[in-house]
């Protein structure tokens, strides 16, 4: 994996509930608009939740949250702070998450992105995931026009928990 901007060792772990401030900071930090920390804790409320935390030299840069129903995921957001993109952070999340999933036994990961993202659209294109669906105006962004949602999918197969 590349350093993150600069940074030479990135540890990722296991989101839980005293990181649920962090997680809501950090969403708030990468999207617009953010989930607050009431809406973190309503994902882990319910069975099926992973949350993890990426740290770059020991600073949260980012993080992504899954929900799960029997042997299927979706990757609810998937974040890296600004001045940390494009250093490999994202990829090590996403490789990460699939092998905390593929552990839990699930065998299909669904997510939902932007339609004008092509950051977000290469890096799921490079892990495996296909485009399954399209959601028109989904996402509504602050003065800006709605942006379709492309609905993608992978599996996940049993061995990537190893």
């Amino acid at each position: 994996m590349k350093p993150a901007a600069g940074a030479s060792r990135l540890s990722i772990t296991l989101a839980g509930p005293a990181d649920y401030a962090r997680l809501a900071d950090l969403h708030d930090l990468c999207f617009d608009p953010a989930w607050g920390r009431e809406s973190i804790i309503g994902i882990f409320a319910k069975p099926g939740a992973l949350g993890l935390i990426a740290r770059a030299e020991g600073r949260a840069a980012g993080f992504s949250l899954c929900r799960g129903i029997g042997d299927e995921s979706e990757l609810l957001a998937l974040g890296v702070l600004p001045a940390m993109r494009h250093g490999g952070i994202a990829r090590a999340l996403l490789d990460a998450t699939i092998a905390a999933l593929a552990k839990d036994g699930k065998r299909a990961l669904f997510l939902d992105v932007a339609e004008d993202n092509p950051a977000g659209r290469a890096l799921y294109a490079a892990a495996g995931f296909t485009v399954v669906g399209r959601r028109a105006d989904y996402y509504r962004r602050d003065g800006a026009e709605p942006v379709a949602a492309l609905v993608l999918r992978r599996e996940i197969r049993p061995s990537e928990g190893a």
